[in-house]
């Protein structure tokens, strides 16, 4: 039987994250191109306002955890600039504890590195006044630098997910259907994020979240996936969209 895992990860699915993956690919309406299966879930409305995110919810997704195990070539972008980004948006806390122990660790059955936490929370989530940022994410945009380049991976993917099924890999997006076996599970659920009609409903500032800034989950990663696996990949989920 072939493995399932995380793509990007050295992480593989639980059993029980296993049944509902092949429980959905029965009855998903999966397109194939090559080893690629995109899943129609990939045009499900997305805005992700992340500056806006602490004035409506509690908490953020670098808060209450840590990301991902990453491979070694993701690993060795960030070591590469991990220590101009401390210096220049953690506090001295952190700064302190990077010197000393470092910011990475070994937390999986596969002893695959990871960012660690610090007081719950990813090691380089940042705080400024009443805002919570991604002190990477912050650092690539100032220096003109791609993101997903230097962040794991993962974080870099959501709300998409890819899950690699031996050759295959299923490029799918976080929904209440494939949040049982989604790297994501069901802890976004309710964030505005990912759910349109939620913020629809809900009674906040036109600003936040805007329903016209809602757009299709895949673009939201569109650069990553192009990088990741060329344009075709790309102006395959394109012309699959018309149909949609």
């Amino acid at each position: 039987m072939p493995s399932l895992n995380y793509y990007g990860t050295n992480d593989a699915l639980s059993s029980k994250e296993a049944y509902h993956y092949k429980k959905y690919m029965k009855r998903a309406n999966i397109q194939t191109m090559g080893r690629f299966h995109f899943d129609p879930v990939l045009f499900t409305p997305v805005n992700l306002d992340c500056l806006n995110c602490k004035l409506v919810h509690s908490t953020t997704c670098c808060e209450g955890g840590q990301p991902y195990s990453m491979k070694p070539d993701n690993l060795n972008r960030l070591h590469l600039h991990a220590q101009e980004i401390i210096q220049t948006h953690l506090d001295p806390k952190r700064q302190k504890e990077a010197q000393e122990t470092g910011y990475i660790e070994s937390v999986s059955e596969t002893f695959s590195p990871t960012i660690k936490d610090c007081e719950g929370d990813c090691f380089f989530l940042g705080k400024q006044e009443s805002q919570s940022f991604c002190s990477i994410h912050r650092y690539a945009l100032e220096n003109k630098l791609s993101p997903w380049l230097l962040k794991p991976f993962s974080c870099s993917l959501f709300p998409l997910d890819i899950i690699e099924d031996g050759e295959k890999l299923l490029i799918t997006a976080i929904t209440p259907e494939t949040a049982p076996f989604s790297r994501w599970g069901k802890d976004y659920e309710h964030f505005f994020c990912v759910n349109y009609q939620k913020r629809k409903e809900a009674e906040l500032s036109p600003e936040l979240f805007s329903l016209k800034n809602f757009k299709p989950a895949w673009t939201w990663s569109q650069e990553l996936l192009e990088q990741s696996f060329g344009k075709e990949c790309v102006e395959w989920i394109l012309q699959m969209e018309k149909g949609y």
